[in-house]
């Protein structure tokens, strides 16, 4: 039975991955630096990815990790962010390769493309890795930089994935916020050139594809785009998301996007001034709204061609599941 390791493991994103890692027959030991709010299947060893000793008892004797651990974040200062994502990232990765790890699955993030080139849609794998004004998007880029490096010196047997917005059962952050906005009417209209795609997956996809490219012998030294088949724009997302609410969304005149993007940033970020005079963490991270000044039209032809099949390829299934989640929890 292989043994895999699964860090940031008490997350969203990790305990789906934990799970379907059961479901599969591994031996699963989680990391993180506090339990999982409910008890898993999985081994639970407690490490701070900041501090490589605490480490080395999660990652001996693995044979596959899946690198999840991070700050997602948008209101984080860079510092957090940088020691975490980046300089955590390499320890967790100099600890695996002392301790033999055969497989290492990094998730990286589509917002490491920084805001694409519209002559080079939709986005690729060879896209380049430009972000730099968001604090959370530079951390990726840095992050997988740092890993790429580890590879072609150290010989890190290294696997990216570059997931989009993730969603799905479980989420309180990321997407979720919007999907709260549209529950709670503070998107009346939306204009009708705001036909960017939006770049969604659904958790268990980006689950799925990671072990599937665990197994797969051709994956190593290569990064993968983790996004749906982009079947809906962000205007058509966030109408089908208001009809699950039996509300609607109007279409409003055509407006530049910039424009409207920083009108909603600068809306958001007197609310996250509010919050914190309040002591409360912000309910909309502002900086997450710069996704809106480009186009983020991002393939996930690469990932399909090794043989995945998407379990969510329209974003309108993981929608109606998720929302119907969120009202059972008492969360909208």
């Amino acid at each position: 039975m292989p043994l895999a390791v699964v860090t940031g493991a008490s997350g969203f994103v990790g305990t789906h991955m934990v799970d379907l890692l059961a479901r599969e027959g591994y031996e699963v030991r989680a990391t993180d630096v506090r339990p999982p709010a409910a008890p898993g299947t999985a081994k639970f060893i407690a490490s701070d990815i900041t501090r490589k000793e605490t480490l080395k008892p999660a990652l001996q004797g693995a044979d596959v990790l899946f690198h999840i651990a991070a700050v997602f974040d948008y209101s984080t200062p860079w510092e957090v962010l940088h020691r975490v994502n980046v300089e955590g990232t390499g320890n967790v990765f100099e600890v695996a390769m002392d301790a033999g790890v055969k497989t290492v699955v990094l998730w990286g993030a589509v917002a490491s493309y920084g805001i694409p080139d519209p002559k080079r849609l939709p986005v690729r794998e060879d896209h380049p890795l430009t972000a730099a004004e968001v604090g959370y998007d530079r951390s990726k880029r840095e992050q997988e930089e740092l890993a790429w490096k580890m590879h072609r010196e150290n010989g890190l047997p290294l696997v990216v994935m570059r997931p989009g917005g993730i969603y799905g059962p479980r989420s309180r952050y990321g997407l979720f916020q919007l999907i709260h906005s549209v529950s709670q009417g503070w998107l009346p209209g939306i204009p009708t050139n705001m036909d960017y795609k939006l770049p969604a997956v659904h958790v268990r996809d980006v689950a799925g594809a990671a072990l599937h490219l665990s197994r797969h012998p051709a994956a190593r030294g290569q990064a993968y785009n983790v996004v749906d088949d982009n079947i809906l724009d962000l205007r058509g997302a966030l109408q089908f998301t208001a009809a699950l609410f039996g509300t609607r969304i109007s279409n409003l005149p055509p407006l530049p996007p910039k424009m409207v993007a920083n009108f909603l940033i600068k809306f958001a970020r007197g609310l996250e001034k509010k919050a914190r005079k309040k002591g409360v963490p912000p309910k909309f991270g502002a900086e997450s709204l710069q996704y809106m000044r480009g186009n983020y039209w991002v393939s996930n032809e690469k990932l399909k061609s090794t043989g995945y099949q998407m379990l969510y390829p329209d974003i309108r299934m993981g929608l109606a599941e998720t929302v119907t989640w969120y009202q059972r929890e008492g969360l909208l």
